[in-house]
């Protein structure tokens, strides 16, 4: 079906981009310092736990992303994920040439060229991490054991429906007018 405006693929995946890059932005920082200035880095237990802070901020951003597109009834789920979360190392890029033109003083252009091809080399690495995390998530979650609670819980509630409907037909009453409503987000199970 015809998506609103916010739930497009372009809006979506550089939305999704914005919550993964914040959390590390800080941390980024102090790390292009301690590789371009030349500053010394020693808070690496902290660094770790800025980078498991990123690998749940990117699962939970890009599960959250597609579930909404599942909702939508767009089931084409696969390379959206992975966009989702990877479109941070766009803003690790773009940060990176921020900090160049702040922070550091370079006056010939193949210094330029060299400090901009090794970020990007960096952020395609942080962007194939990323969208990988979220899409690996992903896909673990929409598969076996996730899946089949899903549609346990929808078989349950028709179920539900069907005593229902059995008790008001054996009293000589009225049935209930609606069956329960399988959301769109929860239809994919079913096909």
């Amino acid at each position: 079906p015809e998506q609103v405006w916010y739930m497009r693929p372009a809006f979506s995946i550089v939305v999704g981009g914005v919550l993964p890059f914040g959390a590390v932005f800080i941390e980024l920082f102090f790390i292009l310092s301690s590789i371009w200035l030349h500053q010394f880095y020693y808070v690496f237990g902290f660094l770790l736990l800025v980078f498991l802070i990123l690998i749940i901020t990117c699962a939970e951003i890009t599960m959250v992303m597609c579930y909404f597109q599942l909702c939508a009834e767009d089931y084409h789920w696969w390379w959206r994920a992975f966009l989702t979360s990877g479109s941070s190392g766009l803003y690790l890029f773009v940060y990176s040439i921020v900090y160049m033109s702040t922070k550091m003083v370079m006056t010939r252009g193949v210094s330029i060229l060299l400090y901009v091809g090794y970020m990007l080399i960096a952020s395609y690495s942080f962007f194939m991490l990323t969208g990988a995390v979220g899409f690996l998530f992903l896909q673990q979650a929409t598969s076996g054991h996730h899946a089949d609670f899903q549609l346990s819980e929808l078989q349950r509630q028709v179920a539900e429906h069907h005593q229902l409907l059995h008790a008001h037909i054996g009293r000589g009453s009225e049935p209930p007018r609606k069956p329960p409503k399988v959301p769109g987000c929860l239809r994919w199970i079913l096909d």
